[in-house]
This record gives structure tokens, C-alpha cells and sequence, in this order.
């Protein structure tokens, strides 16, 4: 949740960070995460961002690992 209201505000200088390293946990999560609230609040987050924020160049690689596990 925090995530999604800092990709946000303040936006691109949040996401600039988000870098391999990030995608690869968030994806470890997702397939691995036992807690079913954090993974329900993370899908909600990664279906905002492949949505909402195409025009977030820096967020290409947590979509695109998305668009494949989903």
C-alpha cells in the first residue's frame, strides 16, 4: 500500500528506485507470500500500476512481471 501511494505522490521521483532488485522480491512474494491480506493489497497495487501508470517508464519491468504471473 505504501508503494502505491508513493508512485503517487511524489510519482516519478519514488519510482525512479524501483529497480530489479525490487521487481524480483515482489515477485517472490507474490509466489511465496503466506499472508493472504498482503497479497491481496499487492495484486490490487500491481493491477493499479499496469493500468494507471503506463506512461511510468521506471515501472516497465514490476508490469511486466506482473502481466506474466498473473
Amino acid at each position: 500500500m505504501l508503494v502505491r501511494i508513493l508512485a503517487d505522490n511524489p510519482g516519478k521521483s519514488f519510482t525512479r528506485n524501483i529497480d530489479l532488485k525490487f521487481t524480483t522480491t515482489v515477485k517472490e512474494l507474490l509466489r511465496d507470500g503466506r499472508d493472504a491480506s498482503v497479497q491481496q493489497i499487492l495484486r490490487e497495487t500491481l493491477e493499479n500500476f499496469e493500468t494507471s501508470k503506463t506512461d511510468d517508464e521506471t515501472l516497465t519491468t514490476l508490469r511486466n512481471m506482473w502481466r506474466k504471473e498473473k
